[in-house]
């Protein structure tokens, strides 16, 4: 468990077509956890989301600066979203979509996302 909470998500991943035994242990909440708290005291597994004028995130890896590239990424394929960003919390970000009816919730860890409609989400009303 150890040796696997200091890999990055993109390696873990594939480790999950290893067994459903792997594939159930990655998936746990508990080592989502512990991970994610290895990752923030070891400030490592970083990267940053830049959004541009296309509605199309570009990200940088931190932890493989030596190819130092800034590339596309590919977490938003097929939505349309509007930047700026309207928060993110523990490695998720939050994005409105173009016409601003929904919010898109991104990993960009595990490049998956969830679109909300906002009618489901409860208003607090002042």
């Amino acid at each position: 468990m150890e040796i696997l909470c200091r890999l990055p998500v993109k390696d873990l991943l594939r480790f999950r077509c290893v067994s459903k035994g792997f594939r159930d242990f990655i998936d746990s909440p508990d080592f989502v956890k512990l991970h994610f708290s290895h990752a923030l005291k070891t400030n490592s597994h970083r990267f940053l989301v830049l959004p541009t004028d296309k509605f199309k995130p570009y990200s940088l890896d931190f932890d493989s600066l030596e190819n130092s590239q800034i590339k596309p990424t590919d977490i938003l394929t097929d939505l349309e979203v509007e930047f700026p960003i309207l928060g993110s919390c523990h490695g998720l970000i939050a994005l409105q979509t173009k016409y601003g009816n929904d919010i898109v919730i991104c990993n960009p860890a595990t490049k998956k996302n969830r679109e909300l409609e906002t009618n489901s989400i409860p208003m607090l009303k002042f």
